[in-house]
């Protein structure tokens, strides 16, 4: 792999060390809505869904009741540790990358990444997400953030904007 992707992975691993406990209060929580979409695409019960990027598992945990297992996936030690007390019997996590997370091939009904995949190299994610995913199999990007965030210029906008039309 390319030294300079591999110090880009190490550093966004790294970004949150220190916060997990606060990114897991301030994150917001996945709504039901993109798994009931999933869910319907997939025509059945997902049996093993996949997390990618799963920080402190509050994307992972919304599962819980959809699937008959689910695991999560993550590189950062600080947010793993915040996710693993989410586990039980459903809900498991593992230490790795989403370009390779270890897991059989043909396994997962669904991959997803939860506000996530931008923090991933997509062509050795999509890869990985090809090899791990079932036939017939559902992959999917989710963003539940609004007003999506870019610059703080657009937030400021969007605030004017949302404000000014509230008075």
């Amino acid at each position: 792999m390319d030294p300079s992707i591999k110090n880009v992975e190490m550093k966004n691993k790294d970004r949150f060390l220190g916060y997990a406990d606060v990114y897991d209060q301030a994150r917001p929580e996945m709504p039901e809505y993109p798994i009931e979409i999933i869910t319907r695409y997939l025509n059945k019960k997902a049996n093993i869904v996949v997390d990618l990027g799963c920080g402190s598992g509050l994307s992972t945990t919304a599962w819980k009741n959809h699937c008959n297992a689910i695991i999560g996936i993550e590189p950062s030690d600080d947010m793993l540790l915040a996710a693993n007390k989410k586990s039980d019997k459903n809900i498991s996590f593992k230490k790795a990358f989403a370009h390779e997370t270890g897991l059989s091939g043909d396994c997962a009904d669904v991959v997803i990444c939860s506000q996530s995949f931008h923090w991933m190299n997509p062509a050795l994610t999509l890869a990985e997400v090809n090899r791990i995913l079932k036939s017939g199999g559902i992959f999917a990007a989710v963003d539940y953030d609004w007003p999506p965030v870019c610059k703080w210029e657009a937030e400021l906008a969007h605030k004017q904007l949302f404000y000014s039309k509230a008075s």
